[in-house]
């Protein structure tokens, strides 16, 4: 039921469904605490050793910040989510969207400040879906991931139709969006081909969160900003799919020391599939979101087209 719900709508809360095999509070409790001292020494942050590319200040959103390889800095973060990769329930949903050789990348913690001003709707990577973990309940949209539900199946992209839109369009077309409520502790993913953005802070309370992104076979990852794990974390670290999974020399091609190309199987790979999804026919758009199509090109469109001739 819930597989059905994350392909129909692109996002889904599976529920706390580790309870009972993790120290969940002990992972709420270090990832707070690792962002927090990472915010408090940003000016100076080689005296807690976490490099400048892995530490996000504003980058993702004025007042949004985030820390990238999480594990790697805190040994017990580090276990929880070795637990949580080896687990055979979410494996075999991640196989099934991701293919077998599957890749993670970039596991950051993320907080949503008081002073959070959004981030704009947008796509990411064909093929890429988020793993989020809920370090907070989560029982409004402030703050808050926001979708437009089922547009993983608007065939043609947001980019493509130019349609990357700032903060302040997620006010305009708030009763569009939907966003995922949820306990602390519980298990999220998306679809990162679902049309998303963060929708702005209310002023009153911050939100923590861990985002894990995900990358399918056949598909290139990798950032000109981002470290990858450095071998002696991996080398101390038990043979699992986890230490696989997050290890970019294993099952991939190398293209520059900074992006590598995971290799392909012949597994089936849902999240491609939704890459040409009147192809292959899958689901059709819904009236809410050719509702937004329409009223955002006829408010965009002719903004621009003003905005040129101004500044001739």
């Amino acid at each position: 039921m819930k597989d059905k719900k994350l392909f129909n709508d692109g996002f889904v809360n599976f529920g706390d469904i580790f309870s009972k095999t993790i120290d969940v509070q002990k992972l709420i409790f270090e990832s707070k605490k690792l962002l927090d001292n990472a915010i408090l020494n940003k000016e100076n942050l080689e005296k807690i050793e976490i490099s400048q590319n892995d530490f996000n200040d504003d980058s993702i959103g004025e007042g949004s910040y985030a820390l990238k390889r999480i594990d790697q800095h805190n040994k017990e973060i580090s276990k929880i989510l070795q637990k949580i990769f080896n687990n055979s329930q979410l494996n075999e949903v991640l196989e099934k969207y991701l293919g077998k050789n599957f890749k993670v990348h970039q596991i950051s913690v993320r907080k949503s400040s008081e002073n959070d001003k959004g981030l704009g709707i947008h796509q990411d990577g064909p093929g890429q879906m988020n793993l989020v973990i809920l370090l907070d309940d989560n029982n409004d949209i402030y703050g808050s991931t926001v979708f437009l539900k089922n547009s993983h199946l608007i065939n043609s992209r947001a980019e493509e139709l130019k349609l990357l839109t700032p903060p302040f369009f997620l006010k305009l077309y708030r009763f569009c969006l939907s966003y995922i409520s949820g306990k602390s502790g519980d298990i999220c993913l998306f679809i990162n081909r679902t049309w998303h953005g963060r929708y702005p802070s209310s002023g009153k309370k911050s939100k923590y969160l861990i985002f894990i992104s995900l990358h399918a076979e056949g598909t290139e990852y990798g950032s000109e900003h981002d470290d990858w794990y450095n071998d002696n974390y991996l080398g101390n670290l038990p043979n699992s799919k986890f230490k696989d999974r997050i290890n970019h020399k294993v099952g991939t091609t190398k293209i520059s020391d900074k992006i590598f190309l995971i290799n392909d199987s012949s597994s089936k790979k849902i999240s491609l599939s939704f890459e040409q999804p009147k192809k292959n026919k899958i689901g059709n758009i819904s009236l809410l979101n050719l509702f937004y199509l329409i009223t955002t090109i006829s408010i965009v469109y002719p903004a621009r087209f003003i905005k040129r001739c101004l500044g001739k």
